[in-house]
């Protein structure tokens, strides 16, 4: 039978066996941004009624007709806007965005009753972000350190089987532990990454939005109205 103190070199020796090695390289980069174009995406739905100046107007044949681009142009003055930024918060109605209209092009503009699921994407979209810098950087600084002192930790090969000194093995213990938690932080930073990638890819679908030119103007912007959508 082992002792004690037998067992405990014996599970010293083995650690040093498996010692869990730093991998190398960062957490992957995030895909690139995929190509925004106004018309790609377009959510058809049969029926999408808004309310503009108590007036209410079903947008969707403007939708299907985005779909396809076929025949006469349906509701001419309601456009598909592509939401890039949002500003600020306006006098409690309006939201100064960038847009990108349907012609390419980006413009600053007030937008009305712009519907809550596009400020939400781009406030997860920004925490999101702000979680995968601050993972990123400890996965970073922890790497190094665990490479640190991993090169300085001796390993079993310099003792003859059989014996490593008591101070090794807890050494090496730490070295071990701090190898293993990293490891679990690059999981955890790789499915925050995931996250992100197809937040990212469902942007198109969550910040594009048909829109109409009020007439008006403020501070020299125009003045845009998605409308009420009544459910």
């Amino acid at each position: 039978m082992k002792t004690a103190r037998q067992w405990r070199l014996a599970l010293g020796l083995f650690w040093l066996a498996v010692a869990v090695s730093p991998q190398e390289g960062g957490a992957a980069e995030a895909a690139a941004e995929p190509d925004l174009k106004p018309g790609d995406h377009v959510r058809f739905i049969s029926q999408d009624i808004r309310v503009v100046n108590r007036v209410p107007v079903d947008v969707q044949p403007v939708r299907a007709w985005l779909l396809n681009r076929q025949g006469d142009r349906p509701l001419k003055h309601w456009k598909q806007i592509q939401v890039f930024e949002i500003k600020e918060r306006y006098a409690g109605a309006w939201d100064r965005c960038i847009v990108k209209t349907e012609n390419g092009d980006f413009v600053e503009l007030f937008i009305a009753h712009l519907p809550p699921e596009v400020a939400a994407y781009f406030t997860k979209r920004k925490k999101l972000e702000a979680d995968l810098a601050a993972l990123r950087a400890v996965v970073e600084t922890e790497e190094k350190r665990v490479r640190e002192a991993d090169a300085v930790t001796p390993g079993g090969i310099v003792w003859p089987p059989g014996y490593v000194p008591e101070e090794v093995l807890e050494r090496r213990a730490v070295v071990n532990l701090a190898a293993e938690k990293l490891r679990q932080k690059k999981v955890e930073l790789a499915k925050l990454e995931e996250q992100f990638t197809a937040l990212r890819n469902s942007g198109p679908m969550m910040t594009t939005e048909l829109a109409m030119f009020t007439g008006r103007r403020h501070a020299g912007l125009e003045i845009w109205d998605c409308g009420i959508k009544r459910q």
